[in-house]
């Protein structure tokens, strides 16, 4: 009788263990190419150009932007370079991508110390 419930007891765990590994690789993000030293330097001007006084942080911030999205960082350069080209493109801005922009938001500020 003992044996039994042992059994079922550790395949709980393992099964329990098996969900768990699941989980977490689903809830990783997915891997995209590192952004290029032009988009980096293309991120900083951008930046620098709406917040000259930040230019410290555009820098920190355009690194930490390069392990994100292609698609998300050239829309965040979007809306500092051409804010009206950028409102056309938001109506169709996917929610993934809006939650990605709000992780990368608050990484990046906390990591280059932003008060966003």
């Amino acid at each position: 009788m003992m044996r039994g419930v042992t059994m079922r007891r550790a395949l709980v765990a393992a099964t329990a263990a098996m969900l768990m590994a699941g989980a977490a690789e689903a809830a990783k993000p997915p891997a995209y190419p590192p952004g290029t030293p032009a988009e980096q330097a293309a991120y900083v001007a951008a930046c620098v150009k709406v917040s000259p006084t930040l230019k410290t942080q555009c820098t920190c911030r355009a690194a930490a932007a390069m392990k994100y999205s292609p698609q998300l960082r050239a829309d965040i350069m979007l809306s500092m370079s051409n804010p009206t080209k950028y409102a056309a493109r938001s109506r169709s801005i996917p929610h993934s991508e809006i939650v990605e922009w709000e992780t990368f938001s608050a990484d990046s500020a906390k990591q280059c110390g932003i008060d966003d």
